[in-house]
């Protein structure tokens, strides 16, 4: 069995391929934060933008959560991802503070 090193794909996903001549097999690699959430000061009724980079194999899937309740794109909170994800809130409230 051979293992050739850690590949990336286009959309920079990770995996290790091995080969034993005829059969190949791709491995799990967990999830990795390649850009870690930071903290954001937002004014209030002013946009705020979160975001952060994820690779794993396969893809992991972000999940947004704002005050306890996930996210989800629409009027409050646009989500978008173009190799990092993102959160943006058009129009802040005090009650869109937390830790």
């Amino acid at each position: 069995m051979k293992v050739s090193s850690l590949k990336k794909t286009e959309d920079n996903l990770y995996w290790s391929e091995q080969t034993n001549g005829t059969a190949q097999t791709k491995n799990k690699a967990p999830p990795v934060f390649t850009i870690k959430l930071r903290p954001v000061q937002a004014v209030e009724n002013e946009p705020a933008r979160f975001e952060c980079a994820v690779v794993g194999f396969p893809k992991p899937k972000v999940v947004w959560y704002l005050n306890g309740n996930q996210a989800l794109h629409g009027h409050r909170c646009k989500l978008h991802y173009d190799g990092m994800y993102y959160l943006t809130i058009p129009n802040t409230r005090t009650s869109d503070a937390g830790e």
